[in-house]
């Protein structure tokens, strides 16, 4: 660990991606991830620099775009150090320094990178978040804005310990973003129709998109189990996440608190860390007040 002007404690680590480990095992390799994406990186922040089981910890899941842990370190990490609860924020694969040398910025080159993205991302949560608990951490919170929020509802769906979520400025899948919302017109559809295969499930690669990103749909997963450890933050102003989308979260979570900001989802991602450190703060409250009673 280091110990920078702040007074708290870091230490980045590296390991390799369970993903890497479960393609080699695989006869198919549909979802083959880059070799510059084959080992995760994580930056670790502790308000003390030995570890301890009665302090509670977040993991952040990066957003589209999050090629650093800059903002989400400035915004989210240091106000909740501050107030004792520990962090650890994920670089996906595809992103910063696990970017493929031909990958231009965010955009990925394939359809099936997206896929590979979120795959990965879930399963290096998984390992993180365990890596913790067994360490005797038993207060965790998984959470992320916009893509990240996504990732850590299906993180929390996945993991089998009680654990709190905070899904900020979250779509219900990357399906409308992709495809019919402001992301799809970056899609160069005309190069994808040329590509569709010959079994798709539909006659435009467009639908066809649309068939094989309802993977990513919340309501394929289970909810993570009640009482409230869910806080779940949207902007009244999102135009990138589908009109329909919070109504589809409370039906699949009806149990779950619903906080609204002023905001549109760029603005809500810029502008609105302390909603979501105060949404933090509060699901990891509600999960260590329920483990106390049970």
């Amino acid at each position: 660990m280091f110990r920078d002007g702040t007074g708290f404690f870091f230490r980045e680590g590296r390991f390799v991606s369970p993903v890497v480990q479960q393609l080699a095992k695989a006869s198919g390799r549909s979802l083959e991830l880059p070799i510059e994406s084959a080992e995760a990186r994580f930056l670790l922040a502790s308000p003390t620099e030995q570890l301890h089981a009665t302090t509670p910890f977040v993991l952040l899941l990066a957003g589209t775009g999050e090629h650093t842990y800059s903002r989400r370190l400035r915004g989210i990490v240091e106000p909740l150090l501050r107030d004792g609860v520990g962090a650890i924020i994920l670089t996906n694969a595809y992103y910063g320094e696990r970017k493929p040398q031909r990958q231009f910025g965010s955009k990925l080159r394939k359809v099936s990178d997206l896929l590979a993205l979120g795959y990965t991302t879930v399963e290096e949560a998984r390992v993180l978040l365990h890596w913790l608990y067994d360490g005797g951490c038993e207060r965790l919170c998984v959470a992320g804005v916009s893509q990240g929020g996504l990732h850590a509802t299906m993180t929390a769906s996945l993991f089998p310990h009680p654990i709190a979520v905070v899904p900020a400025f979250a779509p219900e899948s990357a399906c409308y973003v992709f495809t019919r919302g402001i992301l799809g017109r970056n899609c160069d559809w005309r190069s994808l129709d040329a590509d569709l295969p010959r079994n798709a499930a539909a006659s435009n690669a467009l639908d066809h998109m649309e068939h094989v990103l309802q993977l990513t749909d919340i309501r394929n997963f289970p909810a993570p189990p009640p009482p409230q450890r869910a806080v779940l933050v949207a902007a009244e102003h999102d135009l990138y996440v589908s009109p329909s989308s919070t109504n589809i979260w409370r039906r699949h979570w009806p149990w779950a608190e619903l906080r609204w900001v002023r905001a549109g989802h760029v603005t809500g991602i810029l502008f609105q860390s302390a909603a979501v450190c105060a949404a933090i703060r509060d699901a990891l409250n509600s999960s260590s007040s329920s483990s106390s009673s049970g």
